[in-house]
Formats: C-alpha cells, sequence, structure tokens
C-alpha cells in the first residue's frame, strides 16, 4: 500500500511538471508571436497573426495582446496614409 502511494505521489509530481513545462513554453511561443508581429517581415507577420487568432481571445496574454493592438495602429496608419496620398493624387508604393 506505501508504494503504492509513493507511485501516485511520483505522477502527481510528474503531471504537475509536464504542465508547469506546458506553461512556460505557451508563454515563449506567445513572446515569440509578439516579436513577429512588431518586427517581422510581412510573411512572418501574417504567420503570427494567424497562430494568435487559433489561440482564441481567453488564451492570449498581456505581452501578445499588446502587440496585437500596436500592429492593428500600424495598419490603420498605413490606410490612413494611402487614402490621404490618393486624395492628393500621389501614388505610394505597395
Amino acid at each position: 500500500m506505501e508504494t503504492r502511494r509513493h507511485v501516485l505521489l511520483l505522477v502527481i509530481a510528474l503531471f504537475a511538471a509536464v504542465l508547469h513545462t506546458a506553461s512556460v513554453e505557451a508563454q515563449v511561443d506567445q513572446r515569440a508571436l509578439a516579436e513577429q508581429l512588431l518586427r517581422g517581415q510581412a510573411i512572418e507577420r501574417s504567420r503570427a497573426l494567424e497562430a494568435a487568432q487559433a489561440l482564441g481571445p481567453q488564451q492570449i496574454g498581456p505581452e501578445l495582446r499588446a502587440a496585437l493592438i500596436k500592429a492593428l495602429e500600424r495598419e490603420d496608419r498605413v490606410h490612413a496614409n494611402r487614402y490621404h496620398a490618393d486624395l492628393r493624387g500621389e501614388a505610394i508604393e505597395p
């Protein structure tokens, strides 16, 4: 009976360690996604956005959420600049 208890405690400890590791890896992934959104090339930003969408709102941490907001603000500025340039009759590179 005592051996069963030790095995059960060991299994619980291993399970807790695995959950903790998975949580840390998820945080690292979100940090990497945030970096790609803010500093990556267009294809990297697109992939990071798709990955963030796949996470869902409840799973997104504050760092990734802030990066998504900054990326949205950047896109807003780009579209506003294009709109105003079009009104002035200017051509802007894609």
